[in-house]
């Protein structure tokens, strides 16, 4: 708490103060300071329907960065959420701790740039590499090193902290993991570049309790890579990266010692009974000109190839796309469109290899300032090559919308009329019976906004119809704004009213109604004020035994920008 103090100190001095300047030397602080918090309220006629969020929540944030010269830039950022003993997210039992710094919910990190020289203290992202670490978030420490046209990049440190198994919340608990990464080569942005990746992760073991049932397995994984770019011009772009990675789903299992890849030190990985490798691949042709564009693109996942820096990735497949791209008339006819093919399987490890199409293509139209109109339809399928009709997999998934707009003026009112239909048709085809199940789902929406000099207004209404063969849904919508901007458009109150309905196949009408007010007040120096309102009820029908629930949520923020 002493901390937090500290830092809502420094965020009163800056309010009141504004940045300090100095005119001995070329120094400036810029950035942004914020508080906010949250105000909860819920009560239910059923036990069972439960809150969505923590009685009382507040943020504090800073993020100056002080700027010497042209080549020395300070940046640090602080965002630190008040503790929630009921959130999912890991938590430390202290209110101010190193754990709770690293807390998913916070961002602390000193990012000092001297020249070429980076340093990462704290939470950064150690971007790496599509194959290898991704963008993943991680607290520690790291280099970025940018000599001329040469890179080494290095970081360490943990992206996951120690979460005991919780059968209340439906957790399975996770082992503090350990990232360390580092990325050299040759190249710059914009520019043609060759980089070498090597990213390793571990769990560490007396990070959880062993605790008697405990279930959770500690994994480890290491993953080298190759990724490039060949400019042949700024609108000619080949890329792709190349990767290899070795994975032990658990750390317990015995060590195997007469394994084709004994070149690896056992620092650096252990190959073990439920360990695999194998391959990736990435590439992408891109052509990018004024008019017209086309993007030739690539994948290949091995059926054992793991990103050390995120596990949950599909594999064993092998991808193939096509982008177009097309402008026309002055831009007022815009085509997109993509196909492609996948197969999976490709280790014939599987009883069944499916080939999965993909299709997608987006006209926009614009012939005029008043109107447009916008379309897209793609096209989803599978099947696989089982002949046994148990087995076998056939189904097509179809999306189609259009959006036409209106935009025009009468004196000092401007008129904006939105409308939108949307069909989803999902079907599968059952060999065996003979049965087509299909899911079939319909909108329609309309907006209509209009200012009337200080005042603006909105009118907005939907209809979701989904139907299945021996099921239907239909959901109403209706919404109302009004908006007031005053003192130069620097204050702006608005507040909104939305009422809807769930019907459902042999079950009475559910209905909610939603009260939204909100004030946006922009003040001098960079100085901002909001607050938000939110009133619901909701009311079930038989679905529930006609239970429901109330819920109130004031959200204040002030911002300040120096």
């Amino acid at each position: 708490m002493y901390y937090g103090m500290k830092a809502l100190f420094f965020i009163a001095f800056f309010f009141i103060f504004g940045a300090p300047t100095s005119s001995g030397q070329s120094v400036s602080v810029t950035g942004n300071a914020g508080v906010s918090s949250d105000y909860y309220d819920f009560s239910s006629s059923d036990s069972t329907l439960r809150p969505r969020r923590p009685e009382f929540n507040y943020r504090v944030s800073i993020s100056p960065t002080i700027s010497i010269g042209k080549k020395i830039k300070l940046p640090f950022t602080f965002l630190y959420t008040k503790k929630n003993p009921s959130a999912i997210l890991p938590l430390s039992p202290d209110n101010f701790s190193l754990k709770s710094l690293s807390d998913p919910n916070n961002n602390i990190g000193f990012h000092p740039k001297f020249d070429w020289v980076t340093i990462h203290l704290g939470t950064h992202t150690a971007d790496f590499s599509t194959l290898t670490s991704g963008n993943i978030a991680i607290f520690g420490a790291g280099i970025d090193l940018t000599p001329k046209k040469f890179r080494l990049a290095y970081s360490d440190g943990f992206v996951t902290w120690a979460i005991r198994p919780d059968t209340m919340l439906n957790l399975e608990g996770t082992y503090r993991r350990r990232l360390q990464a580092i990325k050299i080569g040759y190249g710059k942005s914009e520019r043609s570049g060759f980089f070498l990746n090597a990213v390793k992760t571990k769990d560490e073991l007396g990070s959880l309790k062993n605790e008697p049932g405990l279930k959770t397995i500690p994994q480890e994984g290491i993953v080298f890579s190759t990724d490039f770019r060949i400019f042949f011009s700024k609108k000619v772009v080949f890329s792709g990266e190349i990767g290899a990675s070795g994975f032990s789903k658990n750390q317990n299992d015995q060590e195997i010692t007469d394994n084709p890849y004994t070149v690896l030190p056992t620092s650096l990985f252990t190959f073990r009974q439920s360990s695999r490798a194998d391959l990736a691949g990435l590439a992408a042709l891109k052509f990018n000109f004024k008019t017209w564009g086309v993007t030739l693109q690539s994948r290949y996942f091995g059926a054992g190839f793991v990103p050390a820096g995120y596990n949950f990735v599909e594999t064993d497949l092998l991808e193939y796309t096509i982008e177009p791209r097309l402008q026309m008339f002055n831009n007022k006819l815009l085509l997109n469109g993509t196909l492609g093919l996948r197969k999976d399987n490709l280790s014939q490890t599987k009883i069944a290899t499916t080939n999965r199409f993909i299709g997608n293509m987006s006209v926009v139209i614009i012939p005029s300032k008043q109107f447009s109109i916008a379309s897209n339809y793609s096209n989803y399928g599978m099947r696989n090559d089982i002949q046994n009709d148990t087995l076998r997999i056939e189904f097509i998934s179809q999306n189609f919308s259009v959006t036409p707009m209106f935009k025009f003026k009468t004196s000092e009112t401007e008129h904006t009329i939105t409308l939108t239909y949307n069909a989803a048709v999902f079907e599968d085809k059952n060999l065996l019976t003979g049965v087509l199940g299909s899911n079939n789902v319909k909108t329609f929406s309309g907006n209509y906004s209009v200012g009337i000099g200080k005042l603006s207004f909105g009118l907005m209404a939907f209809r979701t119809q989904n139907k299945r063969l021996n099921y239907e849904q239909i959901i109403n919508t209706a919404s109302f704004r009004v908006g007031l901007a005053i003192l130069k458009k620097a204050l702006n109150i608005s507040t909104s009213v939305v009422y809807s309905s769930v019907a459902q196949t042999a079950q009475s009408v559910d209905s909610r109604l939603l009260f939204r007010p909100q004030v946006r007040w922009k003040l001098p120096k960079q100085t901002s004020i909001n607050l938000t309102g939110s009133f619901q009820a909701y009311q079930y029908g038989s679905v529930r035994n006609n239970a429901s629930y109330k819920e109130t949520l004031l959200q204040v923020a002030v911002n300040k920008g120096f």
